[in-house]
């Protein structure tokens, strides 16, 4: 149907401006389809959900860092927490949660929910379970103000910072960094643990167009500096031009080691020389 509409407007249109406009509802429709596949597979709220984390990071990382510590994705048995901030006010285990129409969300389950994972970030951080407060961060519409259920402080997002900063001191600096000392070791020890049994964690599309676009710009700064050292009157400065590239190149790849981005932008180096 798409096409024979496409091909009408060819029809009927002035040829000056057919070509445009065909091309220009080609894309809304294409994009539209992107859209609703997105709808169809749940992506979409997957989608918000990551920028609401994002967001959460952000409200966090405007903390004071001289007295606070925040772990981001600590692994449990069966999930993670969002975010582990460890301040003044003791081990903070933090959820993000983005929702369309918070009225309509059940509070309370979500209360139960999250109050569960107290006592396993206590174990991590080594702390007492009473030392470790849950707070979920809200996002969206009409996130409403901040309510207390079953020990589970719900903040609307934007305050989340300033909630935490205001918060009751219960730790010392020594506690402080007993506890972040403690999430280090686990982390280090899932970490590797993860790596070995499921290996590298696939990288976001982000940060693939980031790597993507290095290395395509490593390999057009090799080409062009191969092909000026080619210009110059003496043959030897392209032997030797050609010759460091290789040098540094094989040299960071030793450095890289197990770094699979590092290996692809020495690799593309070395094929381009």
């Amino acid at each position: 149907m798409l096409g024979v509409g496409l091909v009408f407007l060819h029809w009927i249109l002035p040829d000056v401006i057919a070509p445009y406009v065909i091309a220009a509802l080609a894309a809304i429709a294409l994009c539209q389809i992107h859209q609703l596949g997105l709808d169809a597979t749940g992506m979409t709220s997957r989608r918000l959900g990551i920028m609401a984390e994002q967001w959460t990071a952000d409200e966090l990382h405007r903390l004071d860092k001289a007295s606070w510590n925040v772990i981001h994705h600590v692994m449990l048995v069966h999930r993670d927490i969002d975010h582990v901030a460890v301040g003044p006010p003791g081990v903070i285990a933090i959820e993000t949660k983005f929702r369309s129409s918070w009225e309509r969300v059940d509070l309370d389950l979500m209360a139960r929910d999250v109050v569960r994972q107290r006592r396993d970030v206590a174990g991590r951080a080594r702390q007492n379970v009473d030392d470790v407060r849950c707070v979920v961060a809200m996002w969206g519409p009409n996130v409403g103000e901040a309510t207390q259920l079953h020990g589970v402080v719900f903040v609307p997002g934007k305050d989340l910072g300033e909630r935490l900063r205001n918060a009751a001191p219960r730790f010392d600096d020594a506690q402080r960094v007993s506890a972040v000392d403690a999430l280090d070791d686990y982390i280090t020890m899932r970490d590797d643990r993860e790596l070995r049994d499921h290996g590298v964690v696939p990288a976001s599309l982000g940060k693939m167009a980031n790597q993507t676009f290095a290395i395509a710009a490593a390999a057009l700064a090799t080409a062009f500096v191969i092909a000026m050292s080619v210009k110059l009157p003496w043959p030897v400065a392209s032997v030797l031009g050609t010759a460091g590239l290789i040098s540094v190149a094989a040299w960071k790849w030793r450095r890289t080691g197990d770094s699979v981005f590092g290996q692809r932008l020495t690799a593309a180096v070395l094929a381009t020389a």
